[in-house]
């Protein structure tokens, strides 16, 4: 569950509340990475969540969607059209 405060994890019987990085913006898309982690995207950047906290890299404006690609690459759906994102390893 994610809105304009945050973001929100139900395990079934506990809410773990995540606050993403300010400079995120609204959340407009979240995904699962292929190793289990959660990535989101916002106005002009997507962000990374690990088991250091969050990391957030530039993106393209407006991302709505996030999918992975079989290579860890991510294919980014926003207001301009499609991007693709190799995050760095």
């Amino acid at each position: 569950m994610y809105g304009e405060r945050g973001l929100a994890r139900f395990d079934g019987e506990i809410w773990t509340f995540f606050q993403p990085p300010a400079d995120l913006g609204p959340i407009r898309a979240l995904a699962i990475g292929p190793d289990g982690t959660l990535w989101a995207g916002g106005n002009e950047q997507i962000a990374h969540l690990g088991e250091s906290g969050w990391i957030v890299y530039p993106s393209v404006e407006g991302v709505q969607a996030i999918a992975f690609a079989a290579d860890g690459s991510l294919w980014l759906a926003t207001s301009n059209g499609v991007a693709h994102f190799q995050p760095p390893h």
